[in-house]
């Protein structure tokens, strides 16, 4: 759920929305993230506990899954 969003000129409202989202940590590499508004729309929640593959690579940062 998302529980805050600061995201100006977004059409929707998305603070309440379940999304998917799902991220492949790359030691030695670039991450990769995937979120399941890109298909479908942030306008429609998505089911507990699903998420798309990770389709996107990120170009800053990363992040660690435990």
């Amino acid at each position: 759920m998302i529980e805050r969003a600061d995201i100006p000129g977004l059409p929707v409202t998305v603070v309440g929305r379940r999304v998917g989202f799902s991220v492949q940590d790359e030691p030695r590499g670039h991450d990769r993230i995937g979120w399941s508004w890109a298909y479908g729309g942030i306008e429609h929640d998505v089911l507990p506990c699903t998420g798309p593959v990770p389709f996107f690579p990120t170009s800053t940062g990363g992040y660690v899954v435990r």
